[in-house]
């Protein structure tokens, strides 16, 4: 029953990720890569940010250790996402934390944490959720694979903005009142301050790193006070 709420209330969201996978669909039918690659590069995987820049640097001279390098500083910020589902899944085996851990996108962690936070979610929930956002991004790749050349160009650029509402989105349900307000300020104004500053996304992980700090330090001297 916690998987299928899982799956199904992450399904709203899930549809903005399959029309983002479109746009990657395409972007790699542009380079050649084939719709079974695509598939299989979504399932091994399984991260929107790595593959796009996969697909960037597709016959590029770049060395595996500097693809690799590329990808991992993209994706740090699952070190927090990994952090925060700790007391969800601190019962879990360590084989079943690796396989819920492959399944987690940022929509249906925040699905995830919400319904954690009200007494509903669990690791079967994560993993219903994560089911659900791997098959949406499974399907919009593919698809935007097989009819790229029926995508107008049009469309590719409004998905963007139907992502940016996507996260909007998510970001309101995570959003728990004043006690929120200091870190996610912090947060906000650290990744606009290194953005001139830092290459890449660095700017984001650093400035979400601090924010997390600023929550971690608030809630000990919550505790502390008590």
């Amino acid at each position: 029953m916690s998987f299928t709420k899982g799956f199904l209330e992450t399904s709203p969201v899930a549809v903005g990720v399959g029309a983002y996978g479109v746009v990657l669909g395409v972007l790699a039918a542009g380079k050649g890569v084939s719709a079974l690659q695509v598939a299989v590069m979504d399932v091994t995987i399984f991260s929107g940010s790595a593959q796009f820049i996969i697909l960037d640097l597709w016959h590029t001279a770049l060395s595996l250790g500097g693809l690799v390098t590329a990808i991992l500083a993209i994706n740090l910020r699952y070190l927090l996402v990994g952090a925060s589902l700790q007391p969800m899944l601190a019962s879990a085996s360590t084989l079943r934390k690796l396989l819920l851990l492959h399944l987690v996108a940022d929509e249906n962690w925040a699905v995830a944490m919400v319904a954690f936070r009200e007494g509903r979610g669990g690791p079967a929930f994560l993993f219903g959720g994560g089911v659900c956002v791997m098959a949406a991004w499974v399907a919009g790749t593919v698809a935007g694979n097989l009819f790229s050349e029926a995508v107008p160009a049009a469309l590719l650029a409004s998905l963007d903005v139907a992502f940016l509402a996507v996260f909007t989105v998510l970001a309101v349900g995570l959003w728990r009142g004043r006690r929120d307000a200091l870190p996610w300020i912090t947060a906000a104004l650290g990744s606009i301050l290194l953005d001139p500053i830092l290459p890449g996304t660095w700017h984001v992980l650093l400035g979400g790193a601090v924010g997390a700090l600023v929550a971690v330090f608030r809630k000990d001297e919550t505790e502390a006070s008590r």
